[in-house]
Parts: structure tokens; sequence; C-alpha cells
């Protein structure tokens, strides 16, 4: 099965191999992964090729036939360290890390990752990072949760525009360790990351350094709060908030303030001021404030900020009728548009951006990506509260 995501000749392949699929949520994993390069903004830069039940003999042909630059293994792992497939007759078929490495050795010339999603893979990690630049496996049993969630934050990363990263893969690899955490999914120690330098890395999520950071953050924004104070001034509100969230956010590949709202979650990256009352979060998410409150407690670990925002217009191009918000409202909790900006001043439609064309002036006009953004604006209150490795969605208070 093939889907390939916005040809580009200069497209990467992923090669998905998924083998023994009984008992596991692999249809969901391969999902996942499609879903995150759909939605990512570099997604022009990533082709994606699927093989299922596969065999020794399928990995060894898939690889030299579609030349990947990242694969991805999703299965079933054994403690000795072999990955389970299936022999001609569809029976169990283990196959060694060494034999594993052998294949891997053959294709180093293209292949820059690795990326094992089974139970027990260390063995076959260490074997394979001999020859291939970057491995990821793990190194005791995990979860299909686990292993979905980790799918889903690696994948979504490499999407990511993100400036000043050296390693997309090691930055990847903390994203995935980052969406299992925030699943509350104790298994964020399983993923283990090596390079051919030999430099391991297997995450604990530090609340100590985001704690520190914050509350450090937090005292230069807010300098003298000491308990509970309210800032009613949507200008100063944006003036405070730019400071504390100012460069950098990011330290090691990892950014340390999150927000949620239910489902959603998103770390913050940067920052920008659009107008004195409007700011952009994340290159795209943009917010009208009304006001803001920060509480600091006689503990760091209790320090708090919440922003309340304001209903933003529609930017023209839908039809959104009274009702229709109102009935996003009750039901998401919020109502909210979608749209592009292409050459900093013509607003397009989400689904002109999704096809990369539109027609501006009555011509038709293919979206470059270097002067294509992408926004999101609501149309509806949305609050939420910022804090160290997590920002989620509280109300202020009326007074």
């Amino acid at each position: 099965m093939t889907r390939a995501v916005h040809q580009n000749t200069k497209a990467q392949k992923i090669l998905i191999l998924a083998a023994i699929p009984h008992g596991l949520r692999l249809d969901r994993e391969i999902r996942e992964i499609e879903d995150a390069i759909l939605r990512a903004t570099r997604r022009d830069l990533f082709e994606i090729r699927i093989r299922t039940a596969v065999r020794p003999a399928d990995i060894r042909r898939a690889i030299a036939e579609e030349r990947p630059s990242i694969v991805h293994f999703c299965g079933h792992g054994l403690e000795d360290g072999s990955l389970l497939l299936e022999d001609d007759g569809g029976n169990n078929k283990p196959v060694s890390p060494s034999g594993l490495a052998s294949v891997f050795k053959l294709h180093a010339d293209y292949v820059n990752c690795v990326l094992l999603n089974a139970c027990y893979s260390k063995k076959t990690v260490e074997a394979i990072v001999q020859h291939i630049d970057y491995v990821i496996g793990m190194n005791q049993g995990i979860t299909d949760q686990a292993a979905i969630a980790f799918s889903q934050g690696f994948y979504d990363a490499l999407g990511y525009e993100i400036q000043n990263i050296k390693n997309i893969y090691d930055r990847a690899f903390e994203e995935g360790i980052v969406a299992i955490h925030l699943e509350n999914i104790l298994e964020t120690n399983t993923p283990i990351f090596k390079s051919k330098n030999n430099r391991e890395q297997s995450r604990k999520w530090s609340i100590e350094e985001s704690v520190t950071f914050f509350t450090s953050r937090f005292a230069k924004a807010f300098p003298g709060v000491r308990g509970l104070k309210l800032f009613e001034s949507p200008t100063e509100a944006v003036k405070r908030l730019a400071k504390l969230l100012e460069e950098p956010l990011v330290f090691q590949n990892s950014p340390l303030i999150w927000w949620f709202r239910g489902v959603r979650n998103y770390h913050i990256t940067n920052f920008k001021i659009l107008k004195n009352d409007t700011v952009l979060l994340n290159d795209f998410e943009e917010f009208k404030i009304n006001k803001i409150a920060a509480f600091r407690s006689m503990v760091n670990y209790r320090c708090f900020v919440y922003v309340e925002t304001k209903a933003m217009k529609p930017i023209g191009l839908y039809t959104w009728s009274p009702e229709e918000i109102q009935y996003a409202q009750k039901n998401l909790g919020y109502s909210r548009e979608e749209y592009g900006i292409y050459e900093g001043k013509y607003l397009i439609t989400r689904e002109e951006y999704d096809d990369r064309a539109c027609m501006i002036n009555d011509e038709f006009r293919n979206l470059e990506d270097s002067k294509t953004e992408f926004r999101s604006r609501y149309l509806t209150p949305y609050n939420f509260m910022g804090r160290e490795t997590s920002l989620a969605l509280y109300k202020l208070p009326s007074n």
C-alpha cells in the first residue's frame, strides 16, 4: 500500500513495516503516523510507504526497493531482543538482532533513522546503531497506548518548523516521550535513543528543571507578585505575557511550557504580538487577550498564570450564523475557524491552504510554502492557565 503526502521530488520516505498484528492496534498506529504527517506544516517533505504482514525477506526487499530515510517497525518483540515476523505459512518467525543489523548494514548510505516500536528491542537497537546514525527502540515491554502515543509525538515533531534544532530525530524522540507523559502513562523511561557516537538517551521527565525555569520567568514577568493579582488592561496583559514567553522557550530540544484543553495539548515554542491586545502563539494560534491573573504562593511549584480571551471576529471567508457558533461552543467548548495568509496579505480558506493552490485576482496561484502561513482564530472566548511543562484551561474569577 502506498500513500504519498504532497509528493515532492525531495520528499523523504518513511517506510512502515508492520508484522504480526494479532492483539496489537497496528492499524491505529499507522493511521496516527499518517495523520501526524498530514497535519504537519512541512508535510511536503515526507512520503509514506507501508508494508504489512512482513516476512524476513519482505523487510530486505522493501528497504532495497523504497530506499527510505526512516524505517519504522511496529509489532511484537521478544525478551531476547528478537523481533517477531511471519514465515511463508503465516506462523511466527523470530529474527535475531544480528540478522536485522546485517540488513541495515547494506542500506546505511540512505537510511538515517530506524524506529523499533516493539517490546524489548534494546538489543536490536544496539546492533543496528553500528551501521545507522540514529536508532530508537524500547528497553522493556510497552503497552499499545504508550507505543501509539510515542509514534504520534515523534512524527508530529518531524513536521514542526522549529528553529535552531541541530538533530531533528533527537527532537522527535523528546516529543514522543512528552506525548507519553501527557497521557499519564507511566512508561516514559521505556523508549531509548542511540546514535552512532554511542550517546544513549533514556529520558526521565524533569519536573525540577521546568519548575525552576517557569518560576524564574514568572518572577521577571510579575515582579513582586505574591498571592493572586489581576491585570485587567489587555495591553498590560499582553506585555506581561510577552515577558513570560520571551525567547528562548526551548532548551536542549525540549520546550518547558505547554497548554492543554481537554484532549488538546501543545507546547509553546514562540510568542508574537500582532496588536496591542492580540497575540500569536506557535506561529498559528491567534488569541485576543482580555485580562490575565497571576498567582504565586510561597513555594515555587505553585505559580500559575490565568489568561482570559475575547471572541474574535470571523475573517470573512466563511459564513457563520450565530446558531452555528453557539452550537460549536456548546458541544466543543469553543468555536474557531482556520485559514491561511499568502504573501502576508491574501486571505485563503483552509481548503485552499491544504490544496496548496488558490485564485487571486482571477488568476490561479500555486501557494509557495515560504510565503504561506496557517492561522487559527477563536470566535468564542478561549481561556487557559499557564505553568511549567503544561498549560491547562481555567476560568478567571469574575471580579
